[in-house]
């Protein structure tokens, strides 16, 4: 298998697509948008600028990747690759529809993959004469860091595909793991219910939306909150997925929680909206985001590190974590906006094994400068990934000091 093509240009798609192309495939990316394929080939040059800055690849490297990706609005050009991923807007008869035209496009050996998080394999299947090379690879966000990818065969799926669709996922470095075709298949199917059960605990008025979002982070080691975790994802697509589970199980325990639906009417959409179980503006409609951003913006990196080095001599250069935090500032600030700095340090930059080594007392002040519009719960902290210094060292930052 050589040539991959990525159908969907959006944030999922040209994730895929960078990841396709950092695996040595050549990797066709379309989209019949011009505009969302330019936005989608952006985000990856931006992703691999990043990676050269924090010296995961050279410039040769990067250089080399962006070359496996052809951008396409011709759908033609797709006709000799050997595997499709579809990765388009979540609803299945565009989905078969696609599925459809490419069957009488794509060379008879071309198998074809669906990025679907939960809708019907078996039934994408049946709009095509090649069902049995039709499978489920449901990747996680954002693909060039989630490790997962769940393989879903549908009922006719044959093991020589769903054989290669584990090849595939191995090659692009990801942990794959199978799963039999059932409503939003394993990791949603779980998720989905615990979103909505914790809304029905806020709805029921047993705890906020703060204490139930620190109760799971904390008392469960969640990295997110659950009603933080659907303002992220938006609240109306959490809807969607939450109906989807109820109409395909018909099952009463599975019902959407009515608070859920309420809030998606009022158009408090979570983060794309400004609203949602959360609130993302102050009572003066300051927004958060907009204020963090500014924020990292605005601190002197070259300064932080100076003082870090100061005071911890012979730090190794690959371990400075502010410059790291500093670089990864864009996918972090939705988790500290909620305070959630747990999140924060389970995500990369920061590596993904938990935190260790608590001082409370001592990281009161530690990253205040980056909360300017509302208060810090729980207090934040930094660690070191550096075994060595783990223990023995705290990056400890108060305000006078570094800014």
């Amino acid at each position: 298998m050589k040539s991959i093509a990525i159908v969907g240009a959006g944030i999922m798609g040209n994730g895929i697509a960078q990841v396709a192309a950092e695996s040595d495939f050549d990797v066709f990316l379309y989209d019949v948008d011009a505009v969302g394929l330019e936005r989608g080939v952006s985000r990856i040059e931006k992703t691999l600028a990043r990676n050269v800055e924090k010296t995961k690849i050279n410039q040769s490297q990067s250089d080399e990747i962006r070359r496996r990706i052809i951008p396409t609005r011709n759908i033609n050009d797709l006709k000799d690759v050997d595997l499709v991923i579809e990765a388009i807007i979540e609803q299945i008869e565009p989905k078969k529809s696609l599925l459809a035209e490419l069957d009488n496009i794509c060379k008879p050996s071309t198998i074809f993959a669906s990025n679907t998080s939960g809708l019907s394999i078996t039934e994408m299947a049946s709009s095509v004469k090649r069902s049995g090379k039709v499978i489920g690879m449901h990747f996680f966000n954002p693909v060039p860091v989630m490790q997962l990818v769940e393989i879903i065969r549908g009922e006719q799926t044959t093991d020589e595909t769903f054989e290669l669709a584990h090849q595939v996922a191995e090659r692009f470095n990801k942990v794959a793991i199978s799963v039999k075709e059932a409503p939003l298949f394993a990791v949603n199917r779980i998720l989905t219910p615990m979103i909505n059960e914790a809304i029905f605990v806020l709805s029921e008025g047993i705890a906020s939306a703060e204490d139930i979002d620190r109760g799971m982070m904390l008392g469960a080691s969640h990295p997110i909150g659950p009603l933080a975790l659907t303002d992220l994802i938006g609240l109306d697509t959490m809807l969607f997925v939450a109906e989807t589970l109820y109409n395909e199980t018909n099952d009463s325990k599975y019902r959407p929680a009515p608070l859920l639906k309420k809030y998606v009417r009022a158009g408090r959409l979570g983060r794309k909206s400004g609203q949602g179980f959360l609130h993302m503006t102050d009572n003066q409609g300051v927004d958060k985001m907009s204020a963090i951003d500014k924020t990292f913006q605005q601190i002197n990196w070259d300064k932080v590190e100076g003082y870090l080095r100061k005071s911890i001599p012979g730090l190794p250069e690959e371990k400075m974590i502010v410059q790291q935090f500093s670089e990864g500032y864009s996918n972090l600030t939705y988790l500290v906006q909620m305070g959630n700095w747990e999140g924060v340090l389970r995500r990369p930059p920061f590596g993904e094994v938990p935190p260790r080594a608590h001082d409370m007392e001592r990281e009161y002040r530690m990253l205040e400068k980056v909360n300017p519009v509302f208060p810090l719960a729980p207090k934040p902290y930094i660690y070191c990934e550096d075994p060595e210094l783990m223990d023995k060292h705290f990056y400890i930052m108060e305000k006078n000091k570094v800014w």
